[in-house]
């Protein structure tokens, strides 16, 4: 390897200053118009202990918020009557139906996919927010000759409805705490 002179060790560098310096403000561009990596939720620093109740909490979104939750610096129990604030979780759906099927066939060309998630919130023993309901829907295309990929697609979809529900949920109860 060619031992590098003063002015090409410099030149690398400066590239290399030059390329670090463009990054950050880049980050802090994006950063000040409000931009945000999709799935990122900001969660209350002053949120208090929390339990998340879910009707199922292996499985489904209950896991999910919990390890958001936690990654935030929430502090997270397992007993409920250590919580001043309870996430609900009453339950999670989801169902599709047709939408349109082939003229010349009569077999299912497209189905919309709904996702459904019920949820409410208490704190100190009071009711903040009754039983509410968040609802996703989104159109699938269904080809008969590609059934696995389609299958598959169909899962990413209520994968994505839902985080998507997931992101509204924490939102709504980061206003609320915002307001209390």
């Amino acid at each position: 390897m060619p031992k590098l002179g003063y002015t090409e060790t410099m030149k690398n560098r400066i590239s290399l200053f030059g390329f670090t310096l463009l990054l950050a403000v880049s980050v802090l561009t994006l950063e000040g118009c409000g931009f945000r990596m999709r799935g990122s939720v900001d969660v209350p620093i002053n949120m208090p202990t929390t339990f998340v109740q879910g009707a199922d909490k292996y499985r489904g979104i209950t896991p999910t918020i919990k390890r958001i939750l936690r990654s935030s610096g929430v502090q997270l129990t397992e007993n409920p009557k250590q919580a001043e604030l309870i996430i609900k979780i009453y339950g999670e759906k989801q169902t599709r139906r047709v939408l349109s099927v082939g003229a010349s066939n009569a077999k299912v060309r497209e189905y919309e996919l709904n996702y459904q998630v019920d949820f409410g919130l208490d704190r100190g023993g009071k009711t903040l927010v009754d039983k509410q309901t968040i609802s996703l829907v989104r159109d699938f295309t269904f080809d008969e000759t590609a059934v696995i990929a389609k299958q598959n697609e169909e899962n990413m979809l209520y994968k994505d409805m839902q985080s998507n529900a997931i992101r509204q949920l924490l939102q709504r109860v980061q206003i609320i705490m915002a307001n209390k």
